[in-house]
Formats: structure tokens, C-alpha cells, sequence
């Protein structure tokens, strides 16, 4: 006897005809490079092929008598082209294996079988395929088209699998007016290789326990593209895209199953006009990318997590060779082109964290982006990027044509934070970078923002600052503000760089730095604002810059600094004027003619100055560094 899965897989290249049959069920072939021009495959009448394995294949054409019959554990069948259900008069042509309803209850009996086309899988009418027993159905090919339009279509299976392995060529997807369901009791893979629909308005993908793509896999739909899967991962390091031209949309499960294990450092890609988690995405230490191209459905936003969605990106402890790894958080970007960002449910790109040691160990958290440049973004649900220890803070990015409220943001994750299992655990603290480019940002009194770099730019309008922004860490850390108009530092404002704590406490060895930077309008300090880069009146810590434009030859757009100062090395006043040459005189070296030359800037006074400010030096201004684009 043969023992299961002991048969070598079979690798063809370019055109032919093969039958196989085999005592091993999984015997399996692949075939590539194929043209379609010959290898033909004829199954009489009376023909009966009987094993654990049938493939029988042909890249022009296949044919099999209404008599022949196949009795096998695993069928494939495989032509230049297969069609499924009824086709009207003229659909119809020499390369065409057609299923018909008897052939398709036939085949319904073995355990598993697979269909696979050089070219197309294509639906005529109402087709049914499949059925619920069948324990698993794999469909080839490049294409699935819905012929008929009108049509519904149900392919039914306990697992589904699509893929095209024989590397057949990738049409764009076209919409009609069909649906296409493909239904899973338990498991729906897309195993790898570019599979477009045609002819569907709407394309349903439905599996239990849930739908796993495999690296290479790609599966396009003109339409709406509809998900309704216990959850959505990929197989471990997995490369893998879902388009929709219409909405695509994850909902979530009652009751979902659990047969199928999450692969880690898969990244992920779903496309929409606009998209719609509403369910369960597992992808540890990996990476999902949300593009939505249109402004969102019936007002809604273009991305959207409802308040059932889990996307869980974060690392995990994993045992290789008896040795524990903590693999870093995962990436979540979202881009919305058009319309809005809304947040709700749970969103996890936390590092992972062993408390089995003496010490606590943890992995570096992660990173979200939110970017809707001509739309809004609204928070809410759970935004959770924990790091432990000495681990490096996730990372978060906000980029909205409206202002997002800091205040509402510094709840958000403080709240998301919960019950802390590992003591000690921080919430996005890595970075924090907002930008809003219409209109004005306001720092609320009670908002405290702490990340080891904070950067907050208003392209077009004014920043005031009245809560608390803390870059902490020793080294390295940063805020950085700008704004297109005024940049104002309330009464209220705390800005501190290089710090834990404000007031007492702070280290020697604090060096952050301060950068505050206006295009078009003043910077000013108020009574009780406060900038901390270092320990008070030692005038050994970092570094704070102030931009602004100049005025006359003499002056800058910084008001008289009523504010303090504390613990800065060095304070850098670059006043910035822009000349704009047009014309350039024939026979004259341009690089000879220079810029006027600009007088030094007199360093504002600071208030109280616990040491001598010192001022530019009389060289020309250098450039200034661009504010974000």
C-alpha cells in the first residue's frame, strides 16, 4: 500500500495532455506556461477511472461522454476552459469542459475535487456548484465569470479554496449584474496567485471559521466585495491583496469558528472605494493597509471601524527551538483619499511582553497612520500600542484636513490602556504626530500629550498650545510645532523635551529639543508659558529653535518672549525671508550675483534669563527647513 501524501507532486511545463491516477490521495500537479494552441484529452463513452487520486487535463481541450464516470477520493479536471451550469446557444465553443448539473452531482461525491482552467471557470444562469458534504473544492483559474447577466451563483464546499497556479493572465475585474456566492462551512483559502471576477455586482465570501490568504494571493472585484468570515489572517510572511471597485466590507460572526491558525508577519492590503471592518482581522506582527478611493457610502466615513471590529496586529511570544522570541507590534495604515476616517471596536499593534523571567521583557510596539487629507478623522473605540520596559513605544501618525482634539486623543489612549496586565506598560509613547491641514489646532488646558517625540503641525491656520506636551526620555526626544499662521503658547502651555516630570527631578543628562516654527504669522509666549529642555539654571541641556518670518532688515514675527526658558544650552532665533528670481540677465553668472545680505536677528529677551541668550551669528540666514507638504 501507499502510504498518504508519500506520491511525488508533479511539475509540467507548456502544452500537453496528462491523466494520472493514484493510490495517494493528495498526489497533486502543477502546470505552467501554458498557451492554449494544442494537447487534447478525450473520455469516452463506457470510460471509468477509478482511484484514491484522478487528475485528468488537457491546456486545448477535454471532453468527457455523458457516460463516463470517475470514482475518487480527489478529482481535478483540467481544460482550457470550464464552464458550469447550463450555457444558452452560442456560449458554448470546442474548448469549453462543460459541467453540466449531472456531471456536478457526480463529482459532488468525492471528498475533494478541483476544477482548473488555462483561461476561465465561467457561470451560465442560475449555476450551483458544490455542496455542503463536499469536503473540499478548489477552483483554478484567473477568472470567474458570471455569463449570464442577472445570475446568481453558489459555489458551496466545507472548505473553499481559490487559486491559479497556472499563472494564467490577470484581467482587470469587470462589474455586471450577477452575484457570486461562495459559501464555506468551515474554511475559505485563497491560496496564491491574481483570481478577478467578471459579470458580478456583488461578490459574497462566507467561511465559519475564516478566510486565510496565502502569499502571492490577490483576488479582485469590480463590485462590492462582501466578507462574512469568523476572521480574516494569512499564512505566515503571506504577501496578499483584496480589491473591491465597490464597497468592500468585513462582518462580524456570531459564532465563529477556530480551526485555523493566524501566520505571523503577514501583510495585508484591502482596497475599496470604500471600506468597512466590522469584523475580526488577525495578522500578528504584521501589517494591513486600508485604501479607500471614493468619499464613503450613504455619508458614512470612507474607512470605517464599526464597534465590532477587532484588528489585531500586535506581537507575540513564540517558542522556536525551546527559546522565546517576542516578535515586535504590527502596522496599521489607512489611507482615505476622499472622505473621512472613523474609529471604533478594538485596534491592538502592542509589542508583546514575557513576565516568565526575573525581569520583564517586551518587543517594540508598532505603528498606525490615519490619513484622510481631504476629510476628518474621528476617535473613539479602543487605540491600544503598549510597550514594556525598555522597549521602544508604538508609534502613531494622524493626518486629517480638520483638527483632531489632543485632549480627546490623550483620553483615548489612556483609556485604552484598561486593566494593564504587565505593570508598567505605556500606550503609544513612541511617537505621536498630528497634523490637520484646514483650519486651526487648539491643545486643550487639561490635554496631556507624552510620547518620546510629539510633533503637531497646522498647515493653513493658528496653533495655540494650553495643555501639556512631554517628550520624554534623556536623549533624543523632541516636540516640534509649526503652524501657517500664529504659533501661540498660552499662559497655561508646558512644553518640555528631554524630561519625565516637569518642575524638580529632572536629570542632568536631559537634552531634548524644542522647535516652534510659524510661515506666515508671529510666535509668541505668553506670561506662565514654559519651555524645558534641561535642568533649571544649569544651561547644559538641549537646544530650542524659533522660526518665523522676518520683518524689515532688522526685525522678526516673534513677540517679546514673556514666557521661560529653562535649561536650554542653546536658544536659535532664524528669521526667514523668501526671494523669488524670475529673471536672470544674459551674460551674467548667476552664481555670482548674492542674495542680499541679512543683518544678524537680536535674540528676544527671555523672561526671567537665567543665562545669556545667544544670539544668531551674522551670517546669512540659512533656508529653513519645509513644514510638512
Amino acid at each position: 500500500s501507499l502510504a498518504e501524501g508519500s506520491a511525488l507532486g508533479m511539475q509540467v511545463q507548456g502544452e500537453g495532455a496528462l491523466l494520472r491516477l493514484s493510490a495517494d490521495p493528495l498526489a497533486n500537479t502543477v502546470r505552467t506556461n501554458t498557451t492554449r494552441t494544442s494537447g487534447s484529452l478525450v473520455l469516452g463513452a463506457a470510460t471509468r477511472l477509478e482511484a484514491a487520486a484522478v487528475l485528468a487535463e488537457a491546456t486545448q481541450r477535454t471532453a468527457l461522454a455523458p457516460d463516463a464516470a470517475v470514482v475518487a477520493r480527489q478529482t481535478t479536471l483540467g481544460a482550457a476552459r470550464i464552464g458550469i451550469g447550463a450555457p444558452e446557444p452560442g456560449q458554448s465553443d470546442g474548448d469549453l469542459l462543460l459541467v453540466s448539473p449531472a456531471l456536478a452531482a457526480q463529482l459532488g461525491a468525492t471528498e475533494g475535487l478541483t476544477l482548473r482552467s488555462f483561461s476561465s471557470i465561467d457561470f451560465f444562469g442560475n449555476a450551483n456548484l458544490g455542496s455542503r458534504s463536499q469536503k473540499a473544492l478548489t477552483l483554478d483559474a484567473g477568472q470567474l465569470r458570471l455569463q449570464s447577466p442577472g445570475a446568481t451563483v453558489r459555489v458551496q464546499a466545507d472548505q473553499i479554496h481559490l487559486a491559479n497556479t497556472s499563472g494564467g493572465a490577470a484581467v482587470a475585474a469587470q462589474s455586471g449584474a450577477g452575484s457570486l456566492l461562495l459559501q464555506a462551512g468551515s474554511s475559505l483559502w485563497l491560496d496564491g496567485g491574481a483570481v478577478a471576477t467578471l459579470g458580478a455586482a456583488d461578490v459574497r465570501l462566507q467561511a465559519r471559521d475564516g478566510l486565510v490568504m496565502g502569499n502571492g494571493a490577490r483576488f479582485d472585484s469590480a463590485g462590492d466585495l462582501s466578507l462574512a468570515v469568523g476572521r480574516l489572517t494569512a499564512t505566515t510572511g503571506a504577501e496578499a491583496a483584496l480589491n473591491a471597485g465597490g464597497q468592500l466590507s468585513l462582518a462580524a460572526l456570531p459564532n465563529p469558528g477556530t480551526s485555523i491558525t493566524a501566520g505571523a508577519g503577514a501583510h495585508l492590503t484591502l482596497t475599496g472605494s470604500s471600506v468597512l471592518q466590522a469584523g475580526t482581522v488577525e495578522l500578528p506582527a504584521g501589517a494591513l493597509t486600508l485604501l479607500a478611493s471614493g468619499a464613503g457610502r450613504d455619508g458614512a466615513a470612507a474607512v470605517e471601524f464599526a464597534a465590532t471590529a477587532t484588528t489585531r496586529l500586535a506581537g507575540e511570544r513564540v517558542l522556536i527551538d525551546g527559546q522565546a522570541l517576542l516578535t515586535p507590534g504590527g502596522t496599521l495604515d489607512v489611507q482615505a483619499a476622499k472622505g473621512g476616517i472613523r474609529l471604533a471596536g478594538l485596534i491592538d499593534v502592542s509589542g508583546a511582553s514575557d513576565v516568565s523571567g526575573p525581569t520583564v521583557e517586551g518587543s517594540a510596539g508598532g505603528s498606525v497612520a490615519l490619513r484622510a487629507a481631504n476629510g476628518s478623522v474621528a476617535l473613539g473605540g479602543q487605540l491600544r500600542g503598549l510597550a514594556t520596559g525598555q522597549a521602544a513605544g508604538a508609534q502613531l501618525l494622524i493626518d486629517s484636513a480638520g483638527a483632531v482634539s489632543p485632549g480627546a486623543l490623550a483620553h483615548l489612549l489612556a483609556s485604552s490602556q484598561g486593566d494593564l496586565p504587565v505593570a508598567g506598560q505605556r500606550n503609544f509613547d513612541g511617537s505621536l504626530q498630528l497634523r490637520n491641514r484646514q483650519g486651526d489646532q487648539q491643545v486643550e488646558t487639561d490635554a496631556v500629550l507624552r510620547a518620546h517625540r510629539i510633533e503637531l503641525f497646522s498647515d493653513q491656520g493658528r496653533l495655540t498650545v494650553s495643555g501639556q506636551l512631554l517628550a520624554t526620555g534623556d536623549t533624543g526626544s523632541a516636540v516640534r510645532l509649526g503652524a501657517g499662521q500664529d504659533l501661540v503658547l498660552a499662559t497655561s502651555a508646558q512644553v518640555a523635551a528631554g524630561v519625565a516630570t516637569l518642575g524638580t527631578g529632572v536629570p542632568d543628562t536631559a537634552r531634548g529639543s524644542v522647535e516652534l516654527m510659524t510661515r506666515d504669522g508671529r510666535i509668541t509666549l505668553a506670561e506662565g508659558a514654559t519651555v524645558t529642555v534641561g535642568p533649571a539654571g544649569a544651561n547644559t541641556g538641549g537646544s530650542v529653535l524659533l522660526r518665523a518670518p522676518r520683518q524689515g532688515a532688522q526685525d522678526v514675527a516673534i513677540d517679546a518672549l514673556a514666557g521661560h526658558i529653562v535649561g536650554a544650552q542653546t536658544v536659535t532665533v532664524e528669521a526667514v525671508k523668501v526671494y523669488v528670481a524670475n529673471t536672470i540677465i544674459a551674460g551674467t553668472d548667476p552664481s555670482a550675483t548674492p542674495l542680499p545680505t541679512v543683518a544678524p536677528t537680536p535674540a528676544p529677551t527671555v523672561a526671567p534669563t537665567p543665562a545669556p541668550t545667544p544670539a544668531p551669528t551674522s551670517a546669512p540666514t540659512p533656508a529653513p527647513t519645509p513644514l510638512p507638504t
